[in-house]
Protein backbone atom coordinates (compact mmCIF):
# COMPACT_ATOMS: atom_id res chain seq x y z
CA UNK A 1 0.00 0.00 0.00
CA UNK A 2 1.34 3.42 -0.96
CA UNK A 3 1.82 6.10 1.67
CA UNK A 4 -0.33 9.21 1.74
CA UNK A 5 2.57 11.28 0.40
CA UNK A 6 2.66 9.04 -2.69
CA UNK A 7 -1.05 9.27 -3.36
CA UNK A 8 -1.96 10.94 -6.66
CA UNK A 9 -4.31 13.89 -6.76
CA UNK A 10 -6.05 12.81 -9.99
CA UNK A 11 -6.68 9.65 -11.94
CA UNK A 12 -8.56 8.43 -15.00
CA UNK A 13 -12.35 8.55 -14.36
CA UNK A 14 -14.43 5.42 -13.82
CA UNK A 15 -16.89 4.23 -16.45
CA UNK A 16 -19.73 5.74 -14.40
CA UNK A 17 -20.25 9.33 -13.25
CA UNK A 18 -18.77 10.15 -9.85
CA UNK A 19 -18.29 13.01 -7.45
CA UNK A 20 -15.04 14.81 -8.27
CA UNK A 21 -15.19 14.12 -12.02
CA UNK A 22 -13.70 17.10 -13.87
CA UNK A 23 -15.14 17.97 -17.27
CA UNK A 24 -13.75 20.16 -20.01
CA UNK A 25 -16.80 21.10 -22.03
CA UNK A 26 -18.66 24.40 -22.62
CA UNK A 27 -21.87 24.64 -20.60
CA UNK A 28 -24.26 27.58 -20.37
CA UNK A 29 -24.75 28.47 -16.71
CA UNK A 30 -27.96 30.50 -16.25
CA UNK A 31 -28.23 33.11 -13.53
CA UNK A 32 -31.51 33.21 -11.63
CA UNK A 33 -33.72 36.21 -12.42
CA UNK A 34 -37.07 37.62 -11.34
CA UNK A 35 -37.88 38.93 -14.82
CA UNK A 36 -40.10 36.54 -16.79
CA UNK A 37 -39.10 36.54 -20.47
CA UNK A 38 -40.73 33.62 -22.32
CA UNK A 39 -39.23 32.80 -25.71
CA UNK A 40 -41.78 31.60 -28.29
CA UNK A 41 -42.81 32.07 -31.90
CA UNK A 42 -44.84 35.20 -32.60
CA UNK A 43 -47.96 33.02 -32.70
CA UNK A 44 -47.11 31.51 -29.27
CA UNK A 45 -45.66 28.13 -30.28
CA UNK A 46 -43.02 26.63 -27.99
CA UNK A 47 -39.49 28.00 -28.34
CA UNK A 48 -38.12 24.71 -29.71
CA UNK A 49 -40.43 25.17 -32.71
CA UNK A 50 -38.66 28.42 -33.52
CA UNK A 51 -35.35 26.61 -33.90
CA UNK A 52 -36.80 23.68 -35.83
CA UNK A 53 -38.79 25.76 -38.32
CA UNK A 54 -37.03 29.12 -38.36
CA UNK A 55 -40.32 30.76 -37.42
CA UNK A 56 -40.39 34.43 -36.35
CA UNK A 57 -39.94 34.74 -32.59
CA UNK A 58 -40.97 36.99 -29.75
CA UNK A 59 -40.32 37.41 -26.03
CA UNK A 60 -43.57 37.31 -24.01
CA UNK A 61 -44.59 38.17 -20.48
CA UNK A 62 -47.05 35.72 -18.92
CA UNK A 63 -50.11 37.94 -19.39
CA UNK A 64 -49.26 38.69 -23.02
CA UNK A 65 -48.69 35.00 -23.75
CA UNK A 66 -51.95 33.94 -22.10
CA UNK A 67 -53.79 36.52 -24.17
CA UNK A 68 -52.43 35.08 -27.42
CA UNK A 69 -53.03 31.49 -26.28
CA UNK A 70 -56.79 32.11 -25.92
CA UNK A 71 -57.05 32.11 -29.72
CA UNK A 72 -55.38 28.68 -30.02
CA UNK A 73 -57.19 26.31 -27.61
CA UNK A 74 -55.90 22.75 -27.30
CA UNK A 75 -52.76 23.14 -29.44
CA UNK A 76 -49.94 20.77 -28.35
CA UNK A 77 -47.20 23.27 -29.25
CA UNK A 78 -48.96 26.16 -27.54
CA UNK A 79 -48.83 25.03 -23.93
CA UNK A 80 -49.68 27.19 -20.96
CA UNK A 81 -46.72 29.17 -19.59
CA UNK A 82 -44.10 26.87 -18.05
CA UNK A 83 -46.07 23.72 -18.85
CA UNK A 84 -43.98 21.06 -20.59
CA UNK A 85 -44.78 20.08 -24.17
CA UNK A 86 -46.06 16.67 -25.26
CA UNK A 87 -42.42 15.58 -25.78
CA UNK A 88 -41.42 16.80 -22.28
CA UNK A 89 -39.67 20.04 -23.32
CA UNK A 90 -39.59 22.70 -20.57
CA UNK A 91 -40.31 26.36 -21.23
CA UNK A 92 -37.60 28.36 -22.99
CA UNK A 93 -36.82 31.70 -21.40
CA UNK A 94 -34.36 34.54 -21.82
CA UNK A 95 -32.02 34.82 -18.83
CA UNK A 96 -28.55 36.16 -18.14
CA UNK A 97 -25.89 33.45 -18.11
CA UNK A 98 -22.20 32.60 -18.06
CA UNK A 99 -20.36 30.20 -20.33
CA UNK A 100 -18.22 27.83 -18.28
CA UNK A 101 -15.53 25.66 -19.86
CA UNK A 102 -14.61 23.43 -16.91
CA UNK A 103 -16.79 22.03 -14.15
CA UNK A 104 -16.69 19.46 -11.35
CA UNK A 105 -19.42 17.07 -10.20
CA UNK A 106 -20.54 17.90 -6.65
CA UNK A 107 -23.32 15.30 -6.31
CA UNK A 108 -22.60 12.16 -4.31
CA UNK A 109 -21.50 9.25 -6.49
CA UNK A 110 -24.29 7.00 -5.18
CA UNK A 111 -26.89 9.48 -6.45
CA UNK A 112 -25.68 9.63 -10.05
CA UNK A 113 -23.57 6.58 -10.91
CA UNK A 114 -26.46 4.22 -11.68
CA UNK A 115 -24.35 1.36 -10.27
CA UNK A 116 -26.66 0.29 -7.45
CA UNK A 117 -29.91 2.03 -8.28
CA UNK A 118 -31.44 4.33 -10.85
CA UNK A 119 -29.58 7.66 -10.90
CA UNK A 120 -31.21 10.92 -9.86
CA UNK A 121 -32.64 13.00 -12.72
CA UNK A 122 -30.32 15.93 -12.01
CA UNK A 123 -26.65 16.20 -11.11
CA UNK A 124 -25.18 19.15 -9.24
CA UNK A 125 -22.03 20.60 -10.78
CA UNK A 126 -19.74 23.48 -9.79
CA UNK A 127 -17.95 25.69 -12.33
CA UNK A 128 -14.16 25.51 -12.21
CA UNK A 129 -12.82 29.04 -12.66
CA UNK A 130 -9.30 28.87 -14.04
CA UNK A 131 -6.65 31.26 -12.78
CA UNK A 132 -6.22 32.49 -16.35
CA UNK A 133 -9.88 33.50 -16.47
CA UNK A 134 -9.81 34.89 -12.93
CA UNK A 135 -6.71 37.02 -13.43
CA UNK A 136 -7.54 38.28 -16.93
CA UNK A 137 -11.31 38.79 -16.82
CA UNK A 138 -12.60 39.19 -13.24
CA UNK A 139 -12.72 42.82 -12.08
CA UNK A 140 -11.54 43.21 -8.48
CA UNK A 141 -11.52 46.23 -6.16
CA UNK A 142 -8.13 47.16 -4.75
CA UNK A 143 -7.48 49.79 -2.10
CA UNK A 144 -4.17 50.95 -0.62
CA UNK A 145 -4.04 52.97 2.59
CA UNK A 146 -1.22 54.96 4.17
CA UNK A 147 -1.52 56.33 7.70
CA UNK A 148 -5.24 55.50 7.58
CA UNK A 149 -5.85 57.49 4.39
CA UNK A 150 -6.73 55.92 1.04
CA UNK A 151 -3.95 56.69 -1.45
CA UNK A 152 -5.07 54.30 -4.21
CA UNK A 153 -8.49 52.92 -5.08
CA UNK A 154 -9.29 51.24 -8.37
CA UNK A 155 -11.23 48.38 -9.95
CA UNK A 156 -9.24 46.25 -12.37
CA UNK A 157 -8.18 42.71 -13.20
CA UNK A 158 -5.12 41.24 -11.49
CA UNK A 159 -3.28 41.35 -14.82
CA UNK A 160 -4.45 44.94 -15.28
CA UNK A 161 -2.97 45.95 -11.93
CA UNK A 162 0.35 44.19 -12.62
CA UNK A 163 0.59 45.64 -16.15
CA UNK A 164 0.47 49.18 -14.75
CA UNK A 165 3.93 48.66 -13.25
CA UNK A 166 5.72 45.82 -15.04
CA UNK A 167 5.63 43.65 -18.17
CA UNK A 168 3.15 40.82 -17.90
CA UNK A 169 3.48 38.54 -20.98
CA UNK A 170 0.80 36.02 -20.03
CA UNK A 171 -1.80 36.46 -22.78
CA UNK A 172 -0.63 33.41 -24.74
CA UNK A 173 0.27 31.23 -21.74
CA UNK A 174 -1.67 27.96 -21.53
CA UNK A 175 -4.18 27.82 -18.67
CA UNK A 176 -2.66 24.60 -17.28
CA UNK A 177 0.66 26.33 -16.47
CA UNK A 178 -0.78 29.82 -15.99
CA UNK A 179 -0.48 30.03 -12.21
CA UNK A 180 3.16 28.89 -12.27
CA UNK A 181 3.96 31.52 -14.92
CA UNK A 182 2.14 34.19 -12.90
CA UNK A 183 4.14 33.27 -9.79
CA UNK A 184 7.39 33.73 -11.73
CA UNK A 185 6.37 37.20 -12.89
CA UNK A 186 5.32 38.27 -9.38
CA UNK A 187 8.54 36.92 -7.85
CA UNK A 188 10.67 38.79 -10.42
CA UNK A 189 8.71 42.01 -9.91
CA UNK A 190 10.75 44.12 -7.48
CA UNK A 191 9.06 47.47 -6.80
CA UNK A 192 10.80 49.98 -4.50
CA UNK A 193 10.19 49.62 -0.78
CA UNK A 194 7.19 51.59 0.55
CA UNK A 195 6.07 52.38 -3.05
CA UNK A 196 2.50 52.14 -4.34
CA UNK A 197 3.56 49.25 -6.58
CA UNK A 198 4.91 47.41 -3.52
CA UNK A 199 1.55 47.72 -1.81
CA UNK A 200 -0.32 46.50 -4.88
CA UNK A 201 2.03 43.53 -5.24
CA UNK A 202 1.38 42.63 -1.61
CA UNK A 203 -2.41 42.78 -2.08
CA UNK A 204 -2.22 40.57 -5.19
CA UNK A 205 0.01 38.00 -3.47
CA UNK A 206 -2.33 37.93 -0.47
CA UNK A 207 -5.39 37.34 -2.68
CA UNK A 208 -3.74 34.51 -4.64
CA UNK A 209 -2.31 32.90 -1.49
CA UNK A 210 -5.71 32.90 0.23
CA UNK A 211 -7.25 31.08 -2.75
CA UNK A 212 -4.46 28.53 -3.15
CA UNK A 213 -4.42 27.86 0.62
CA UNK A 214 -8.21 27.35 0.82
CA UNK A 215 -8.57 30.25 3.25
CA UNK A 216 -11.93 31.19 1.75
CA UNK A 217 -14.62 28.80 2.99
CA UNK A 218 -16.62 29.17 -0.23
CA UNK A 219 -13.74 28.41 -2.61
CA UNK A 220 -11.91 25.12 -3.16
CA UNK A 221 -8.52 25.30 -4.86
CA UNK A 222 -7.93 22.96 -7.80
CA UNK A 223 -4.24 22.22 -8.38
CA UNK A 224 -3.02 21.93 -11.97
CA UNK A 225 -1.77 18.68 -13.51
CA UNK A 226 -0.26 18.77 -16.99
CA UNK A 227 -0.57 14.97 -17.33
CA UNK A 228 -4.35 15.26 -17.24
CA UNK A 229 -4.71 18.78 -18.63
CA UNK A 230 -6.22 20.06 -15.37
CA UNK A 231 -5.71 23.83 -14.99
CA UNK A 232 -5.13 25.63 -11.71
CA UNK A 233 -8.33 27.25 -10.52
CA UNK A 234 -11.07 27.01 -7.95
CA UNK A 235 -14.57 25.69 -7.44
CA UNK A 236 -16.98 28.29 -6.07
CA UNK A 237 -19.50 26.81 -3.60
CA UNK A 238 -21.86 29.73 -4.21
CA UNK A 239 -22.31 28.64 -7.87
CA UNK A 240 -24.09 25.29 -7.79
CA UNK A 241 -25.73 24.35 -11.10
CA UNK A 242 -28.12 21.47 -11.80
CA UNK A 243 -27.87 19.66 -15.13
CA UNK A 244 -29.79 16.56 -16.30
CA UNK A 245 -27.82 13.43 -15.44
CA UNK A 246 -28.70 12.02 -18.84
CA UNK A 247 -26.84 14.88 -20.53
CA UNK A 248 -23.74 14.36 -18.36
CA UNK A 249 -23.79 10.64 -19.16
CA UNK A 250 -23.55 11.51 -22.84
CA UNK A 251 -20.60 13.81 -22.07
CA UNK A 252 -18.53 11.28 -20.10
CA UNK A 253 -15.82 11.21 -22.78
CA UNK A 254 -15.21 14.92 -22.03
CA UNK A 255 -13.98 14.17 -18.52
CA UNK A 256 -10.28 14.94 -18.22
CA UNK A 257 -9.76 13.49 -14.73
CA UNK A 258 -11.39 12.65 -11.44
CA UNK A 259 -10.20 13.62 -7.96
CA UNK A 260 -8.62 10.72 -6.08
CA UNK A 261 -9.44 9.60 -2.55
CA UNK A 262 -8.91 11.05 0.07
CA UNK A 263 -8.87 14.40 -1.78
CA UNK A 264 -12.35 13.74 -3.16
CA UNK A 265 -13.67 13.26 0.39
CA UNK A 266 -11.91 16.47 1.42
CA UNK A 267 -13.63 18.29 -1.47
CA UNK A 268 -16.98 16.80 -0.39
CA UNK A 269 -16.47 17.68 3.28
CA UNK A 270 -15.69 21.31 2.42
CA UNK A 271 -18.93 21.54 0.43
CA UNK A 272 -20.84 20.14 3.41
CA UNK A 273 -19.06 22.43 5.84
CA UNK A 274 -19.90 25.50 3.77
CA UNK A 275 -23.58 24.57 3.38
CA UNK A 276 -24.07 23.54 7.02
CA UNK A 277 -22.42 26.51 8.72
CA UNK A 278 -24.61 28.37 11.23
CA UNK A 279 -24.77 32.14 11.45
CA UNK A 280 -25.02 33.42 15.03
CA UNK A 281 -26.52 36.78 16.08
CA UNK A 282 -23.56 37.29 18.43
CA UNK A 283 -20.54 35.38 19.68
CA UNK A 284 -21.31 33.15 22.71
CA UNK A 285 -17.63 33.19 23.74
CA UNK A 286 -15.74 35.42 26.16
CA UNK A 287 -12.84 37.74 25.42
CA UNK A 288 -9.36 36.34 25.96
CA UNK A 289 -7.68 37.18 29.26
Amino acid sequence: MSSLSETSLYRIPDSHLAQGDIFKYPVVAPIGDTEIRIFRSTDAKHGSWVFESGAPCKVFGIEDLNSVLTTYPGDMLRTKPFQKTFDNQPEMTIVYSDLIHYFIIASQTCDISGEDEKPELFTTIIPLTTFKDYCENIILPLEIKKDGAIIYSKNNTIIGFISEFTDCPLAEVDEVIYLESLREIIEKWSPPKHSLAKGIKGKIKDTINKITSNNYNFLHFIKSDSNFGVPSGFADFTRFINIPTEILSRLKTNRIATICSPFREHFSSRIGSFLSRVGLPFSPTEKKL
